[in-house]
C-alpha cells in the first residue's frame, strides 16, 4: 500500500474524465468471474483494483463487489481499446518471459552440464552426473511467495495468448526483462530501458501506423 498512497499525494487527477489522454482499466469481479472496465470515475480506485494481485495485494471493495487483478481475465486488453474506439492498438506485453523465469527458479541442470552427460569420455560423463545429483540435493527449495508468482505468469501466459489469438493487436511490444519479477520496485529503471529498446526495435513497424494516424 506504501506506493499507492505515495502515488495519491503525486497525482493531481482523482476523476478519469480528468485524465490528460484517455484512460481505462480493468479489474476481475471475485463473484462473476468477469471483467470489469474502468472508463470514468475514481481513478485511484481503478489503478488500486487493476493491480491487485491475487495472493499479494488485498482486493477491492466496489458497489458490493470484490475486485482483484483484470490479468486474471483479460492479461493484455486489447478489447477494451477496441470498444472505446481506438484505430490502431500498440499493446505491451510484460509477461512473454515468464518460462524464463520460471526455468531459472526451478531448472537445476545448465546446458553444460547436459552436454557433458551425453558428450566425452565415460569419466567426464560420470563426474557431470554425480555433479548434477549432489546439485538436486543441495538445491535451494523455491519460496512459497516465488512459486504463486510463478504459477500466476504461467497461467496468465497462457490465457493472454489464447486471447489475442482471437484480437491480436497491430503492434505488439514485448521488453525483455527476466530479471525484474513482479514486486521489484526497485529496478524501474531496467524496466523502462527494456521498454526503450523494444519500441525501437518495432520503429520500422511503428513509424508507418503513427504516420497514418495523425
Amino acid at each position: 500500500e506504501k506506493e499507492f498512497n505515495h502515488y495519491r499525494r503525486i497525482m493531481p487527477v482523482t476523476e478519469i474524465e480528468r485524465c490528460e489522454r484517455r484512460f481505462a482499466a480493468v479489474a476481475t469481479n471475485l463473484s462473476t468471474g468477469r471483467e470489469l472496465w474502468f472508463t470514468e470515475g475514481d481513478l485511484h480506485l481503478a489503478i488500486r483494483a487493476s493491480c491487485s494481485m491475487p495472493g499479494l495485494m488485498s482486493p477491492v471493495r466496489h458497489n458490493g463487489y470484490w475486485l482483484v487483478d483484470g490479468a486474471v481475465v483479460n492479461p493484455v486488453p486489447v478489447s477494451l481499446t477496441r470498444a472505446m474506439g481506438a484505430d490502431i492498438v500498440i499493446a505491451v506485453d510484460l509477461q512473454h518471459d515468464a518460462h524464463l523465469m520460471q526455468q531459472d527458479l526451478f531448472s537445476l541442470e545448465t546446458p553444460r552440464q547436459e552436454a557433458e552427460e551425453k558428450e566425452g569420455p565415460w569419466h567426464t560423463r560420470l563426474r557431470a552426473r554425480l555433479t548434477r545429483m549432489s546439485s538436486r540435493r543441495t538445491a535451494v527449495t523455491p519460496t512459497a511467495m516465488e512459486i504463486m508468482t510463478t504459477s500466476i505468469q504461467v497461467l496468465e501466459n497462457r490465457l493472454k495468448r489464447n486471447r489475442m489469438a482471437g484480437d491480436p493487436p497491430d503492434i505488439l511490444l514485448q521488453p525483455y526483462c527476466p530479471q525484474v519479477s513482479t514486486l521489484d520496485f526497485h529496478r524501474a529503471g531496467e524496466a523502462i530501458a527494456a521498454g526503450q529498446l523494444a519500441v525501437e526495435k518495432k520503429m520500422d513497424e511503428l513509424l508507418p501506423l503513427v504516420r497514418t494516424a495523425v
